[in-house]
């Protein structure tokens, strides 16, 4: 029997699936629910645009292929390029790629051009504006299509790459099932974590100051970091400088997160900026509270419920966290009312059943 959406005497649709590298992130995570979830429909190939010595272990036995340059810089482009043009028969779905692999694609591909926006970031030094721009203004009138992960996404891409641009929303794939089955186990003290990678923006060396600010008044907690980056010595190294590294621990990247969130009895997320927040939906999933900064992407997942935010600006920021620390109770109350409900908006099921009529959808193109 065909599998919904294909034909009897249709075999699986080729789609490349392009990153800027095969790690793991919010991006690569997204990915494995498409690989598990559409491979009936479609076999996935996974271009890594920059070279990685191997396949995450994390995609065995879901893709078709896996495919990565050997080069960075002008090379990059070329080897794309190759692929591009033996392959032209494929469904291409980009995440961040840029506009120059946009352009490229959409010129030379047959079938679909997908381009996901799961960023807020389009150039980072001023003489990268004029050209990035030109180059996005060619791309917008291309045959490409346009989604986004979030309303805030959206805005920053319409207001500062292509104006008036219609791009769809498709919230990130959660796997709310998975996470809301957990069983969360007890401690006598309050255990505090952060989940994500441990780089600039996330507010990393304040989210410690927070820690000692807690310890200092009072608050019997225990804080741990789940993720690796740039910053982990800095960060381990800070704890030491305070006198507080007892009272933390560093886990690294671990694959079973789940362990982190059946752990937790608070997620204390300060970034600067998210493009949407996986992290935010799966705590209060799992049934875990979460104080978050009022970014944009946060305020637009708890619309409904602005009591797990906390404004950076304010002077009073450690009060406002320790204040919600010691109500914790109430928090937890208000993470068992937005369960339901995001166990209802951010299901994979929904997501997925999208992104296969986009792909599906090849005769029509957004304008």
């Amino acid at each position: 029997m065909p599998s919904k959406g294909l034909s009897a005497d249709c075999s699986p649709k080729p789609v490349t699936l392009v990153i800027w590298k095969a790690s793991m992130g919010g991006i690569e995570k997204s990915l494995t629910s498409y690989l598990s979830g559409l491979g009936s429909d479609f076999s996935f190939t996974l271009y890594s645009l920059r070279p990685v010595h191997e396949m995450p272990g994390f995609y065995h036995d879901l893709l078709h292929d896996f495919r990565q340059n050997r080069h960075n810089g002008a090379a990059l482009y070329i080897d794309f390029l190759k692929y591009l043009f033996l392959h032209r028969h494929h469904i291409f779905h980009l995440f961040n790629a840029g506009p120059l692999i946009l352009l490229m694609t959409a010129l030379l591909c047959r079938r679909k051009v997908v381009y996901h926006i799961r960023g807020t970031v389009y150039w980072k030094k001023s003489w990268q504006k004029p050209v990035r721009k030109m180059l996005w203004r060619l791309a917008g009138y291309t045959k490409a299509e346009f989604i986004a992960n979030s309303k805030y996404s959206r805005s920053v891409f319409n207001r500062l790459v292509l104006p008036g641009k219609k791009v769809r929303i498709i919230y990130n794939p959660i796997d709310v099932k998975f996470f809301a089955g957990l069983d969360k186990t007890s401690s006598e003290r309050i255990r505090i974590s952060y989940i994500g990678r441990l780089v600039e923006g996330k507010n990393l060396h304040i989210w410690i100051d927070c820690a000692k600010y807690l310890l200092d008044n009072g608050v019997n907690a225990v804080f741990r970091m789940t993720g690796d980056g740039p910053l982990r010595d800095h960060l381990e190294e800070k704890t030491n400088q305070l006198g507080i590294s007892s009272f933390f621990r560093f886990d690294g990247f671990i694959n079973q997160v789940e362990k982190v969130y059946r752990e937790t009895d608070v997620v204390l997320f300060l970034s600067e900026y998210e493009s949407f927040g996986n992290i935010a939906v799966e705590a209060i999933v799992s049934r875990t509270p979460i104080i978050a900064s009022s970014i944009p992407s946060m305020k637009e997942i708890f619309m409904e419920f602005p009591e797990f935010l906390v404004d950076l600006d304010r002077k009073d920021l450690f009060e406002q966290i320790l204040l919600k620390v010691i109500d914790l109770e109430s928090l937890k109350k208000s993470a068992t009312e937005a369960r339901e409900l995001f166990i209802k908006r951010f299901r994979p099921e929904e997501h997925l059943e999208m992104i296969r009529k986009v792909y599906l959808d090849e005769e029509k193109s957004v304008k």
